[in-house]
């Protein structure tokens, strides 16, 4: 029989099992808490920036004689829907085709129902997240409006941003 002492040492069973769990829960955990930090600080402020700048739009439409509006300056003019988040905010992240003919979108609205809109979009043109619904999505409501608009008489009307239709 020899007495030699191992070679080699080998960690036990329970220690790189322990090791792997341990790894196993702190890489959850960091993942979790990076979700967590992107909800808090991407997702939500970008869903309600994304919420106001639709009814606002909505709204100044709304005010004025389906006129589209040209400016921040001009949207601050919308004082009839809620703000969740403040034009100056706004500015930083949300980016708002100012070039947009209402006419023309009342046109593609009357004879393209599905037409998708990029009116509204993060200041490098891709689409905004909305995480509360299709209708806190810009776009959604402004096509709302306007087949809402297609919809009415020649009487003028007003409408608020929280009762447009429900799109299909």
């Amino acid at each position: 029989m020899s007495t030699q002492p191992p070679t080699g040492r080998h960690w036990p069973t329970w220690k790189i099992l322990l090791l792997i769990v341990v790894s196993v829960v702190v890489y959850c955990i960091a993942h979790f808490a990076f979700a967590i930090y992107g909800l808090v600080s991407k997702k939500i402020p970008e869903s309600y920036a994304a919420w106001t700048s639709g009814n606002l739009i909505v709204d100044y439409l709304n005010t004025h004689s389906n006129r589209w509006p040209r400016s921040w300056e001009d949207l601050d003019q919308a004082t009839n829907c809620l703000r969740y988040t403040p034009i100056e905010t706004l500015r930083t992240k949300v980016k708002i085709n100012w070039d947009a003919n209402f006419d023309h979108l009342l046109e593609l609205a009357r004879t393209n129902r599905p037409m998708p809109l990029q009116l509204v979009t993060r200041p490098d043109g891709s689409k905004l997240y909305a995480k509360w619904g299709p209708d806190t999505e810009p776009n959604y409501k402004i096509k709302g409006y306007l087949l809402w608009v297609l919809t009415q008489t020649n009487t003028p009307t007003t409408v608020t941003t929280n009762h447009l239709p429900k799109l299909e």
